[in-house]
């Protein structure tokens, strides 16, 4: 690095800090995880794992805020290609964030006081299903934002020849259905994806192909975690 590079580094990262409330946020997890790590005592490389995922996070803002940046001082007004680099470079951090979140999932998840604490609070120790759920969730939406991009039709949360948002409900009680002992539970889990797959419908948002295209995704993407975890 240059003579005075160290210093415009650091400048930057200060920078950063100061003016992006997202890196503010992720500064606060950031020591929040850290600190829970200690207290559970994480091996080297369970703290080596969490490192590398929290700097990508923190890597990826800083490199899309910097570009946002620059493109607000070459274009002035509404761009369309503009626009498109802006959601790439946010995406990129999304991406981040969500591998950030599983290896964190995974790490503290597959920590024996983790364990214990759970299982003194009568809480179920095995927590497999909920890593496969992570997992199943992240798919669920990675397709649903693919098939949308793809069709060129609606937004992440609006409109489009898919419903998210019944995938995700039909996806997550599919799960239950399947992992749960409890009839409530299992009842409950399928009415409340039927009432938001009817939400949908009733607020003019999707048709009843989309509807259905998003519950079978959903119940799809659950029905091979489910088996996966058995295997």
């Amino acid at each position: 690095m240059r003579r005075g590079g160290l210093r415009h580094a650091v400048d930057g990262v200060l920078q950063a800090f100061a003016t992006q409330r997202h890196m503010q946020v992720h500064f606060v997890v950031i020591m929040l995880v850290i600190g829970v790590g200690l207290w559970v005592r994480l091996g080297p490389l369970d703290i080596a794992m969490l490192t590398f995922a929290m700097g990508l996070v923190l890597v990826a803002e800083m490199m899309n805020s910097a570009l946002e940046a620059w493109l607000d001082r070459q274009v002035d007004r509404y761009d369309q290609h503009v626009k498109i680099i802006k959601d790439i470079g946010a995406g990129a951090v999304l991406i981040a964030a969500l591998t950030a979140a599983l290896v964190g999932l995974l790490v503290f998840s597959s920590n024996v006081k983790v364990r214990e604490l759970l299982l003194h609070s009568r809480m179920h120790p095995e927590l497999g299903i909920t890593q496969v759920m992570v997992l199943g969730l992240i798919a669920v939406l990675l397709l649903v934002v693919a098939i949308k991009e793809r069709t060129r039709r609606g937004s992440l949360l609006r409109g489009g020849v898919i419903s998210g948002h019944a995938a995700l409900a039909w996806f997550l009680a599919m799960v239950m259905v399947v992992v749960s002992d409890e009839v409530p539970v299992q009842l409950g889990s399928v009415v409340l994806a039927f009432l938001v797959s009817q939400s949908r419908l009733q607020a003019g948002i999707h048709r009843v192909r989309d509807i259905l295209l998003g519950a079978l995704l959903g119940i799809g993407i659950a029905a091979f975690v489910v088996f996966a975890r058995r295997l």
